[in-house]
């Protein structure tokens, strides 16, 4: 690897390329470079090398005498991986680009690490490694991206539609790799991954990568149902972004699509969507108006105990906005957290939680203070263990209000 950098550098810095039509040339030479001038004497030293097809070639055929018996699936393993993320991968994500169980891509990386064909990610906290841009482009021309593609596909819908922890967290921390497959995704696979994924779009991101699938994939689809279900997914990660405008005409063009087809409980979803708009926006009235009227009817119609209770604990936040806070307290207290607590919501227990803090701090009655130290502390510890977001805005309420016991 360093040879073939030193290769590459002599193009850059004085060939006239920059770094986009450097790599073309190579694409366009098959990676026959030699070098830019013949008179370097580092290059003089190994003339036989000084070439970047050469260079890479000999480098894993040494890799391959290094491996052993299982070379050949070891080296496609390898070549597998120029189609992962610039960024870098974890173990897990890797062993699926591969294709290889967990003992062979140890060994893979291992060996190849030696040889600088693979390099660790410093930045990343857990054992991720990454390929140089060069060299990940000459491997690729001896994997089959659609097979790669499949196997990173599979990875991410598996974890996204998990209901426990720890998927959730190998998702986030692959971050950097999640937003370069959602923008590779397409076909049939765009809805596969957003019934997957909507959930941890809502609430992790990243929403702009999200916003972008979802409007990509709303350009592909024609069925109502599967419009509706990306519609929904864009107006929510547009609001958690605050692209308000945006989330509006999802919001507007997804409830269209549910009275076409007589959807009952996703054009109330979409109403609701609608509502939380309007009330980041202030226009209190119009929203609780749409809570009582358009979302609860149907939630209690249809026996859906769970919105139900989301849409009491939203009016609970409209009339915590106007100072009501006896009555918010009482809604969150006795109709909205005891759902949560019957279905073993995680997280939306900790959020009601900390809501409930918050009320009694703005209230701040005798014992208002304590009740609130002990709900935050129950709070902060679920989101650390979930691993999400409302981890550090939990800590940050408990510093403001010096109740971090």
């Amino acid at each position: 690897m360093p040879l073939a950098l030193h290769l590459a550098a002599g193009y850059l810095r004085e060939g006239g390329y920059d770094t986009g039509t450097f790599l073309e040339e190579l694409r366009r030479s098959g990676f026959d470079l030699d070098p830019n001038h013949p008179d370097d004497r580092l290059l003089q030293k190994e003339s036989q090398r000084a070439n970047l097809h050469r260079t890479f070639s000999l480098s894993l055929a040494l890799l391959g005498r290094q491996l052993g018996a299982d070379a050949d699936a070891l080296l496609a393993g390898l070549r597998a991986l120029g189609y992962a993320p610039l960024g870098g991968f974890g173990r897990s994500l890797g062993e699926a680009l591969a294709g290889l169980p967990a003992v062979d891509f140890a060994q893979l990386v291992n060996t190849a690490g030696k040889l600088s064909l693979v390099m660790p990610a410093e930045e990343r906290e857990d054992d991720a490694w990454r390929i140089h841009p060069l060299l990940a482009e000459w491997l690729r021309r001896g994997a089959d991206e659609t097979a790669v593609l499949a196997r990173m596909t599979e990875w991410f819908v598996t974890r996204l539609r998990a209901k426990a922890e720890q998927p959730w967290k190998d998702v986030t921390r692959e971050a950097g790799a999640l937003s370069a497959w959602l923008a590779r995704v397409g076909g049939e696979e765009v809805v596969r991954v957003e019934r997957a994924g909507s959930r941890y779009a809502i609430q992790n991101g990243p929403f702009h990568v999200w916003m972008e699938f979802c409007a990509r994939g709303l350009r592909e689809r024609s069925d109502p149902k599967e419009r509706s279900d990306l519609l929904w997914t864009l107006a929510n990660v547009a609001q958690r972004m605050g692209a308000m405008d945006s989330a509006a005409e999802a919001a507007e063009q997804k409830l269209a699509v549910d009275r076409d087809t007589r959807d009952e409980r996703e054009a109330a979803l979409a109403a609701g969507c609608r509502a939380d708009i309007l009330q980041a926006r202030g226009q209190l009235d119009e929203a609780l108006r749409i809570r009582q009227e358009e979302e609860l009817p149907v939630y209690e119609r249809l026996g859906d105990v769970r919105e139900r209770a989301v849409t009491l604990g939203k009016i609970a936040d409209i009339a915590q906005a106007r100072g009501q806070l006896d009555e918010a307290l009482r809604t969150r207290r006795e109709e909205e957290l005891p759902v949560y607590e019957r279905l073993g919501a995680t997280r939306d227990i900790l959020v009601a939680r900390a809501k409930i803090a918050l009320c009694l701090l703005a209230r701040n009655a005798p014992g208002d203070r304590g009740d609130a130290a002990d709900l935050l502390r129950l709070a902060y510890s679920a989101a650390v263990s979930l691993g999400i977001p409302e981890a550090d805005q939990i800590r940050q309420i408990q510093q403001h209000y010096g109740v971090s016991r």
